[in-house]
């Protein structure tokens, strides 16, 4: 009694405790009743105060934000419904519009809806905001009563309820909580950073007291793993369904993970409406974690279910969520072609299914948007080119997708360039844009706002309306919370560059700065890189040429550190483009030829064609063309100069995005040229024709600048930089850190991709063809492979087993490709940036060498001989940005490592299929008689066996004087006379009827469900046309002919069959008793 007074006198201590949100009270197995008896305590002395108790159990699926969502229900249901609507509460309690419905539909049914779906482009912003309106909620609520929260076993919680405790314990609110937890315990892997940011800050703000109430006992490693229980099966579909709707990523990949290994990895025997229904969960919940190749597998795991059942509902449900998935990918085409199959399987469902056709062919639409777009999570891969159209808006507004529309008021209108101009000169509002962004303040959506002054940014940059830009950034950076830095510093980054444009190169350098600090402290390496990317441009147009390199330099080095080929806001040819100048200012020619061999390898899939698409190449163009002509104009070639000089004005005049550099570059470096050839008319020409552009645009600096090379004076570009402050040094140790932790994700990638096909290899009852689709799917899917081959060799034939993508391999083109790979025994990875590259043209050459930014051979070893070569392509895209990350030699081992377990795979399917085939011939041969080829004496059990739960006909047989046939003629005659006999017996029993030689020249003969009568006709068959076959070859004075008796048995036991066996041998033996070459049925003999 005494301890039970010491432990609730300390929690009250606590609760009492301003500074403090509560109590985490250890617990090693003896306080578990005890913190139950403290709530109940608790309760008693405070009434006004209301106690909410859970105790958390291990093994159990674990709900989302568990038990706080089901404590909402019960709150509202015993202290608000008497006085609102649950509409009201809700909207009361201010959550996210977007997630009202969610919590609306959880309190009425338990179960969540809403109409609206996600977005997939703001899976994270929801996630956020559904944590924040739970916890509105729970503000709301404690404005009026105070809560007292006790929970058990807090140390087994969901990641979701963790997540939340954390985020409440920074408010200022009345809200109080009692823990109690096990610090013995492992905890699970993936809570571990929630729970230990959990008791850091309990540690650090004292709410765990020191005391000698514990009692220490033995560490146990024991951990709360999660316990599959098929009985439970509709439950996880409930609870993973909720966790979709809440928004609790973390929570259902967990669970859903391993349910999914039970029931569509291995062998199950749940129902297949509950294997989809989990199956599809598990595929959006990847497309929300952005794991889209992981998505893709899963939906590949539908088709054989709802194959089985012919399952519309689903079917739609693969398409649909694959074309989400390739839509992500920004395969366009691929999620075009995903919707069209959606729209044709809406076509052909009933009315009834789980959601309506309009719900249905809404989402179609939005994929479809969404996919002419390109892209709407990054704005700077979008097609600005989509319009809308008014229908596209009708429709929206008709089922009231208030989100989707805003996007489409914001992205899909006034895209063109004249809209642009007249809306930046203020001719035109942009009535449009403005209604998205009304809609999207109603809504709450920060997230859309952010990107909507984004897309302005981008776009109207690109038509060089820079006042304009900067006013859109001052809007952006207005609705940023300052604790996202991430994101400030995002805008600090482009109001920079914006302020190059503008010629404020000391204001854009203040920005890049505070940029840096700001990314540098949230070590986010890759937006450091693209802030230094900047700087080095602002840096090189203010003459500061060795700092333009420093910072080239530094980009360049993290993204060696981080395993990137480039940076999202630039292709990398363009990189290199600003530093070969840079160099070439510094006459560092070396290093300029260096630069600009990279640059030829980024750009040789334009610049060798003679007709090309140059959409979103032209800056890098401009910086190619240019450096090369000054590169021969310094060899003294100047012939090729002047060629070179004209691509890039070719370029310069085309791009107005570049204009603000482009012009001076050109012109300076061209006057230079013209000056060497004593041209002074042409030199003033291209001079006159920069300035006058300078001039007419108001950009005085760089005017001045041209000015001063009119009048032949030295030029002297003076800067105010700081060039101490920026500390590369910490820049490349962050980025260090930031690529040892990539590292160790992408080999836990390696090893999720060699255990995700594991699981297909070791499946039992899968046939060679199904094995190799999956693993060729998984590592198409997994490393983004455009085109993939496996390729043969049989004896001397060449062919190839298994292909995906738009081409073919031409058939003179096999053996060669083969061959090569074949003499690689190792095998290769090699990018168009590498060194090797060019030592693989025989390879790459067979599928346009240009166009090509991976190659990919391995070969696949067959028992110490090559059998099969793999060959992988992934084609240049539209620009390098979208697919920055390039495979490495590490790639190469975890694909070949694969390939040759998919061979032994293959080996063991084939030697099992083989075995089969062996012990089903060896038992046909067991039950079959040689002669004959019809069934023998042990054959007889099986037909017995199968035709216990028939009523039927058994006829017994026996070849009359065969004896004396088989003495007079010889065995050979003899063995003749049986097979005739046996082919006669199965032509007129017919299919259904079975033939057996059941010893000598005796047969039988089961009919399944044959009345006497008809038996009779067939007996009568038999022995007719057995006198015919035998009098046609050995004569009418053979004295051979047959005899039968006949008898039927009845459905029950094999004892039937038997008893009618013995009565038709006894109705044989009365027939050849009674002259032979007869019939005699043993039912008519009785009478």
């Amino acid at each position: 009694m005494k301890y039970e007074n010491s432990v609730k006198n300390m929690v009250e201590s606590y609760l009492e405790s301003p500074s403090k949100k509560g109590i985490f009270i250890k617990n090693y197995n003896l306080l578990n009743e005890m913190v139950s008896q403290i709530q109940e305590y608790l309760y008693d002395e405070d009434e006004d105060i209301t106690y909410l108790y859970y105790e958390f159990v291990v093994g159990d699926i674990k709900g989302a934000y568990e038990p706080f969502l089901g404590w909402i229900k019960e709150i509202y249901n015993m202290h608000y419904k008497r006085l609102y609507t649950v509409e009201q509460f809700i909207e009361l309690c201010e959550v996210y519009k977007m997630h009202k419905e969610v919590f609306i539909e959880y309190i009425n049914t338990g179960v969540c809806k809403r109409r609206e779906d996600v977005m997939i482009e703001e899976f994270e912003f929801e996630c956020e905001q559904m944590l924040r309106s739970v916890y509105k909620i729970f503000d709301f609520i404690s404005n009026s009563i105070e809560l007292r929260f006790v929970i058990s076993n807090i140390h087994i919680a969901p990641y979701s309820t963790l997540n939340l405790i954390n985020y409440m314990m920074d408010k200022d609110d009345d809200i109080r909580f009692v823990f109690s937890y096990n610090d013995t315990f492992n905890t699970n892997d993936y809570i571990k950073n929630e729970w230990n940011k959990l008791i850091s800050y309990a540690e650090n703000n004292k709410m765990i007291p020191e005391s000698n109430l514990y009692v220490n006992e033995t560490y146990v490693d024991y951990q709360d793993e999660f316990i599959f229980d098929e009985s439970k099966i509709k439950e996880y579909c409930a609870v993973t369904n909720n966790m979709y709707f809440l928004l609790t990523l973390e929570d259902a990949n967990y669970y859903l993970s391993r349910i999914f290994d039970k029931i569509c990895v291995q062998d199950s025997l749940i129902d297949d409406d509950s294997r989809l229904q989990l199956a599809s969960v598990y595929a959006m919940i990847n497309l929300g974690m952005k794991e889209y190749n992981k998505a893709l597998f899963i939906c590949e795991s539908m088709v054989p279910i709802y194959s089985k059942i012919n399952n519309i509902m689903y079917e739609y449900y693969y398409n649909y969520l694959s074309a989400l998935a390739h839509l992500m990918m920004i395969e366009s085409g691929l999620a075009t072609k995903f919707c069209d199959r959606c729209r044709e399987l809406v076509d052909k469902m009933p009315e009834n299914t789980r959601y309506s056709k309009e719900y249905c062919y809404m989402n179609i639409l939005i994929i479809e948007c969404l996919s002419r777009f390109g892209s709407l999570s990054e704005v700077f891969r979008c097609n600005y080119q989509f319009n809308a159209e008014e229908e596209l808006l009708e429709k929206i507004n008709e089922v009231k997708y208030e989100n989707f529309l805003a996007y489409m008021y914001i992205f899909g209108f006034d895209n063109d360039e004249e809209s642009v101009r007249q809306i930046a000169e203020g001719i035109k509002e942009p009535v449009y844009f403005n209604k998205g962004i009304e809609i999207a303040e109603k809504i709450g959506n920060i997230n859309l706002l952010q990107r909507a002054y984004m897309r302005n940014i981008v776009l109207y940059s690109e038509y060089g309306y820079h006042k304009y830009v900067r006013s859109m950034y001052e809007k952006r950076i207005a609705i940023i919370p300052k604790e996202n830095k991430v994101r400030r510093a995002h805008s600090y980054s482009g109001m920079g560059y914006n302020s190059i444009v503008m010629e404020e190169y000391e204001e854009a350098d203040r920005y890049f700065r505070n940029s840096i600090i700001m990314l540098t402290e949230e070590k986010k390496a890759e937006d450091i890189a693209e802030t230094l990317y900047n700087m080095a441009l602002n840096y090189y147009l203010s003459g500061a040429y060795n700092m333009s390199v420093l910072c080239m330099e530094t980009v360049l080095k993290i993204m060696e550190l981080i395993g990137i080929e480039g940076v999202r806001i630039c292709n990398t040819s363009k990189l290199y483009g600003i530093m070969a100048l840079a160099c070439y200012r510094q006459k560092k020619y070396y290093d300029v030829y260096f630069c600009l061999k990279k640059m030829e390898s980024f750009l040789s899939h334009l610049i060798n064609k003679a007709e090309f698409d140059s959409k979103l190449w032209e800056e890098d163009l401009i910086l190619y063309y240019l450096t090369k002509a000054i590169m021969y104009q310094h060899e003294g070639n100047m012939e090729e100069a002047d060629l070179n000089f004209e691509n890039a004005y070719k370029y310069v005049q085309n791009f107005e995005g570049a204009k603000f550099y482009s012009i001076r570059e050109y012109a300076i470096f061209r006057a230079e040229y013209y000056e060497k050839k004593d041209n002074q008319f042409m030199k003033h020409n291209v001079l006159r024709e920069a300035h006058a552009y300078y001039e007419e645009n108001r950009y005085p600096k760089t005017r001045n600048i041209i000015e001063a090379l009119l009048d032949n004076k030295e030029l002297v570009q003076e800067n105010n930089f700081d060039e101490g402050v920026i500390d590369f040094e910490r820049i490349i140790d962050v980025a260090a850190s930031v690529g040892n932790k990539l590292n160790v994700q992408n080999k836990e990638k390696d090893i999720d991709f060699i255990m995700l096909c594991q699981d297909i290899l070791v499946k039992e009852n899968i046939n060679t063809h199904l094995v190799i689709n999956n693993i060729m799917n998984i590592i198409q899917n997994t490393f983004n492979i455009d085109k993939l081959f496996l390729i043969e060799k049989t004896l001397n034939e060449y062919t190839v087993s298994y292909s995906y993508g738009k081409e073919e391999i031409h058939a003179e083109d096999v053996k060669d490709v083969f061959d090569f790979i074949s003499n690689h025994r190792v095998g290769f990875i090699s990018n168009r940036i590498d060194k090797d590259y060019l030592v693989f043209r025989t390879v790459t050459d067979k599928f346009g060498s240009d166009d090509i930014a991976t190659i990919i051979g391995i070969p696949i070893d067959k028992q110490g001989e090559i059998a099969k070569v793999f060959v992988g392509v992934i084609d240049i895209h539209r620009n390098f940005t979208t697919n920055r990350i390039m495979l490495k030699k590490n790639n190469l081992t975890v694909i070949k490592y694969v390939l040759n377990q998919l061979e032994e795979a293959v080996r063991r399917i084939n030697s099992k299929k083989m075995l089969r085939l062996m012990n089903e011939k060896l038992k046909e041969v067991s039950v079959t008689d040689n002669l004959t080829g019809i069934y023998n004496r042990q054959g007889y059990s099986i037909v017995e066996r199968e035709q216990q739960n028939n009523n039927g006909i058994i006829m017994y047989l026996d070849v009359d004087n065969f004896k004396y046939y088989n003495d007079t003629f010889g065995h050979n005659a003899g063995d003749s006379v049986l097979m005739r006999f046996a082919r006669i017996i199965e032509n007129c029993i017919g299919k259904e009827g079975k033939a057996i030689r059941y010893g000598g020249d005796e047969f039988l003969a089961i009919i399944p469900e044959t009345s006497e009568e008809e038996a009779k006709v067939m007996a009568q068959n038999i022995i007719d046309e057995f006198l015919q076959a035998l009098s046609n070859t050995v004569g009418e004075n053979a004295k051979v002919g047959c005899s039968i008796g006949i008898a039927s048995y009845k459905a029950g036991d094999s004892d039937n069959m038997d008893i009618a066996l013995r009565y038709a041998d006894k109705a044989l033996y009365y027939i050849k008793n009674s002259g032979k070459g007869n019939y005699a049925v043993w039912s008519e003999i009785l009478e």
